[in-house]
């Protein structure tokens, strides 16, 4: 057990993870990645706006989860580790709709980890922020393995049709 001295101060735990050398590399794949296969004809048919503001609500839901589980480094790496498994099917289900290459660059901004984390948000503001009842019930989701899912919402978001449902 530690003792109370030994635990990481509120942003100790996010500058420290081990995550971080790991996403950003993740992400100059997926930019790569994309690099060769969007299509303007057929990106002109998705809805990028709706695209977006799914992309969007999944950040948001991932901010509280990840500040929450911030005040503990193992909490934090696998939120951490959650997001970026989020970050790589979220793209791969975008590479699939071949977008333009305007919303591949507004999704890399948008899903940078370093917008799941306000690095000077004081304690006491993030505990008033994690105790409040919306953002309790989706740190208890997130708890029971119940993630956002960004793939999910960005193909709900570009009306594709989910298998059995």
């Amino acid at each position: 057990m530690r003792s109370r001295s030994a635990r990481p101060s509120w942003n100790k735990a996010a500058v420290s993870s081990p995550i971080h050398k790991i996403v950003p590399p993740t992400l100059i794949a997926i930019s790569i990645l994309f690099g060769a296969c969007f299509n303007d004809a057929h990106a002109a048919e998705l809805d990028e706006s709706a695209i977006l503001q799914a992309v969007e609500k999944v950040v948001s839901d991932y901010r509280v989860l990840v500040t929450c589980q911030s005040l503990e480094p193992f909490g934090y790496e696998v939120a951490q580790e959650a997001w970026a498994r989020q970050v790589e099917s979220g793209a791969e289900t975008l590479k699939s709709l071949k977008p333009s290459a305007t919303l591949i660059a507004r999704f890399a901004a948008a899903v940078q980890p370093s917008r799941l984390l306000d690095k000077s948000m004081p304690l006491a503001d993030a505990m008033t922020y994690c105790h409040q009842k919306q953002n309790q019930e989706l740190v208890k989701n997130f708890m029971a393995f119940d993630f956002p899912d960004l793939s999910e919402a960005i193909k709900k978001a570009a009306n594709i049709k989910q298998p059995g449902k």
